[in-house]
């Protein structure tokens, strides 16, 4: 952030000389997504400049003058220790000695930092870090035998719809009417390739999810409650398995799957 506000961000009036309001903006954003929570920097100043960085990593020795790059290479320049393309240096940052040290510990955790920049609009940081150990608020819902949890930021409500509600698309998904909008209705006992106790909507329950603005119904048998769970990643316990991003241990003992909305979305149009 630090670089970002002081190597990104033009001054006002180079910001109003290009067309852009004086006043910068530096956005900080985090969503959770498989067994991964993605965290994104993003500023709308003069992106990073290819051309220098090149120059630099000449002068420095780290590549030849006359070595082709790609563009995510040139990028990756930047996270190298004590690379800095910084003319003087100021009390914000400067020293050439961040970022290198951000990806060696983001490294550690097992998760990953990328960059991608458009020259004169702006630079966007990504920082992935997997779930582990991660705290889960949500509810939990039984498909037939099996529990699972969902996360509560992505729940939007939960209903029984009317047999009128229910729109049957030959040769393609159910739609469920909310409020005059359709959404999509996802079988989850169909996705998982579970037994589930009901197939029909109006006998079951329909959560409605959310991700990216777009909104889907979830079919479950039952709703249970809301638990606080300690999230374990399957990806290192065992193995990335689409639709689902982790497992806790609820209080009983039993093992409880972590439902994740993008991967069962994903699951249910190849269904």
């Amino acid at each position: 952030m630090r670089n970002e506000v002081d190597h990104g961000i033009e001054s006002p009036e180079k910001r109003e000389r290009t067309g852009k309001p004086a006043l910068g903006r530096l956005q900080l954003s985090a969503c959770h997504e498989g067994g991964n929570v993605i965290l994104d920097i993003t500023e709308d100043g003069r992106g990073l400049n290819g051309e220098l960085i090149r120059r630099k990593a000449v002068e420095k020795g780290l590549i030849n003058a006359d070595e082709a790059l790609t563009p995510e290479q040139m990028r990756s320049l930047i996270f190298l220790p004590g690379f800095s393309t910084a003319a003087k240096i100021t009390d914000i940052s400067g020293r050439g000695v961040g970022l290198d040290v951000v990806k060696q510990n983001i490294e550690k955790l097992n998760g990953s930092i990328t960059v991608d920049s458009v020259p004169g609009q702006g630079t966007r940081f990504r920082i992935q870090l997997p779930l582990t150990l991660a705290i889960l608020d949500g509810p939990t819902v039984r498909v037939g035998s099996e529990v699972f949890i969902l996360s509560m930021l992505s729940v939007v409500e939960s209903f029984r719809p009317k047999a009128n509600d229910v729109v049957r698309v030959v040769g393609q998904r159910d739609m469920i009417m909310v409020r005059g909008n359709s959404i999509p209705l996802i079988r989850l006992h169909d996705v998982l390739g579970i037994n589930g106790q009901t197939t029909d909507p109006c006998e079951g329950l329909v959560v409605m999810v959310e991700h990216l603005q777009q909104r889907v119904g979830l079919l479950v048998d039952d709703l249970l409650g809301q638990v606080q769970a300690v999230m374990k990643s399957l990806d290192r316990n065992y193995r990335k398995v689409e639709g689902l991003s982790g497992a806790t241990v609820l209080g009983n003992g039993a093992i409880a799957l972590i439902l994740d909305v993008p991967g069962l979305v994903h699951l249910s149009r190849s269904c």
